[in-house]
């Protein structure tokens, strides 16, 4: 049974800088013969050298030292001021040893003679090999200053005092801070005990302390008093926690320290300001609930319009034959002198069919939608008015991103209100713990878009030909006439409202009204 072994090579982008492409076949044939697959460029001048750098990036450069236009050293410089790091390797028919000199000194890897090409492989794969290490050196470098850097920055730019404390409880260093909150510059309390910016004996016995944060115990949110410069006392909150060095030894105790004074003072006041929001919860509270009751009835309302028309077609049509036989009755038995108990009873057959036509009428015009009262609004006004009244909890954050420079929409304020409403107690209902209402408004060509979405339970795909149904509701309680009605109302000012079947998380309804 025979075998093949398929090698596979390795690439290699190789710029030659040579003006005999004869000795560059040979360089390539070289690098071939051990398994490199090469890529490679000639160029005989700075200008061509400069485009095939700014071009192209190169693993090697390999460069005969002198040529009519063009030197290997004038090319290592060119490609030291691109600021490249690429391994340099001369190859001439001759070399001085006072030239060799001078051209490791300059920065050349290292230099071959042309009678000598087999020492060329070795060479670029030993300088390839150095090259990524001074690379990998260089990342190292800068990740460890962007670090110091990174942690300078934090540290300073922290909203609270951070103190760092050696062993032996003497602080070494701390950030800007200090100044606002205890009066002292930097270089003053570096050095002092941490102790000494206490009131007396407010930390306690400073050893224990010392021992317990040194033995991986983080002391969290404990509260002391502080004396800053002026002598004024004020309360702190400090976390404590250690920091090791890098052999995990213990090194550096991390103080950071929060004024609570206001905060105290304010505790002070939360008893009272306790039972004065419990009465305006209250309050808010029934507020709330006749605003549901009254957002219920609307619903039911634009549902007894459906609902009247289909009934009043169903029954009007037998109170009409009734009508009309209760006539021609009428008119039948007048001729034969009809006997006057039969003629009541016609008379309040014929009553009765009235009454039961004016219910049907009156039921017509209390359940359908009353036309627009069309008046130039401002959306974005009517979309802050309905998020003021939702009464949105606290648990939930709204975002909103209101379009400048939106025209007047021609509209009925209080329906597109009661629209706005709907759909956003609609999302404060689907987000069961905490999430996210965003609103946001814009102007197209001839209409206004809103959009509203929501960090909720979303739509299930099924349903999103279901939702604008009439008593439709997937909620236990739900009426299934809220959305319904606000098409209705949407309808009615020639405008759209649609969910936004992209969303994947959580609900979108998109509103559009003419201009």
């Amino acid at each position: 049974m025979w075998y093949i072994i398929t090698m596979i090579k390795k690439p290699l982008h190789v710029l030659i800088i040579d003006d005999s492409e004869e000795d560059s076949l040979l360089i390539i044939h070289e690098l071939k013969k051990s398994g490199y697959k090469v890529t490679s460029d000639r160029v005989d001048t700075g200008q061509a050298m400069e485009k095939a750098l700014d071009n192209k990036s190169w693993d090697v450069i390999i460069a005969d030292h002198s040529m009519p236009k063009f030197n290997g050293l004038e090319a290592l410089s060119l490609m030291q001021k691109k600021g490249a790091d690429i391994p340099f390797i001369m190859v001439s028919g001759k070399f001085g040893e006072d030239f060799a000199v001078e051209a490791m000194k300059a920065g050349v890897h290292d230099y071959i003679l042309k009678d000598k090409l087999m020492r060329l492989v070795p060479a670029v794969e030993r300088e390839l090999k150095e090259a990524t290490m001074r690379h990998t050196h260089r990342l190292a470098q800068r990740a460890l200053q962007e670090s110091e850097e990174r942690y300078r920055l934090i540290f300073e730019a922290a909203a609270r005092l951070i103190i760092s404390i050696n062993e032996e409880g003497v602080i070494v260093d701390c950030n800007s801070r200090i100044s606002k909150l205890l009066g002292f510059t930097v270089p003053e309390v570096i050095g002092l005990s941490m102790p000494s910016l206490f009131q007396s004996g407010a930390l306690g016995d400073t050893e224990n302390w010392l021992k317990t944060v040194l033995a991986d115990q983080v002391i969290e949110d404990q509260e002391y008093k502080m004396v800053r410069k002026d002598g004024k006392v004020i309360d702190v909150s400090i976390n404590f926690s250690s920091a090791r060095n890098v052999h995990g030894v213990h090194t550096l105790i991390i103080c950071v320290i929060e004024d609570i004074t206001e905060r105290k003072k304010a505790e002070r006041l939360t008893h009272k300001a306790n039972e004065e929001l419990e009465l305006r919860v209250e309050e808010r509270t029934r507020e709330l609930k006749a605003a549901q009751e009254k957002l219920m009835r609307s619903e039911r309302l634009a549902a007894l319009g459906k609902l009247a028309g289909v009934v009043s077609h169903e029954l009007r049509n037998p109170l009409g034959v009734m009508r009309n036989s209760v006539y021609f009755l009428a008119q039948i038995l007048k001729d034969f002198n009809e006997d006057a108990k039969v003629k009541k009873y016609l008379g309040i057959l014929e009553e009765e069919i009235s009454i039961a036509d004016k219910i049907i009428t009156d039921t017509l015009s209390f359940g359908r939608l009353k036309k627009p009262d069309l008046q130039k609004n401002d959306i974005n006004d009517m979309i802050r008015w309905a998020l003021e009244k939702s009464q949105v909890p606290a648990r939930i954050s709204v975002t909103l991103d209101l379009g400048d420079n939106i025209p007047p929409v021609l509209s009925d304020r209080l329906q597109i209100f009661e629209v706005f409403c709907n759909i956003i107690q609609n999302a404060v209902q689907a987000i069961a713990k905490r999430g996210t209402i965003e609103i946001t408004s814009r102007a197209m060509s001839d209409r206004a878009e809103v959009r509203f979405s929501d960090t909720g339970v979303g739509i299930p795909p099924e349903n999103m030909d279901k939702i604008f149904d009439p008593l439709f509701s997937t909620k236990a309680k739900g009426t299934g006439l809220g959305l319904s009605l606000c098409q209705n109302i949407v309808d009615a000012h020639g405008g759209t409202i649609q969910a936004d079947r992209s969303v994947t998380k959580g609900a979108a309804f998109i509103i559009t009204l003419p201009l």
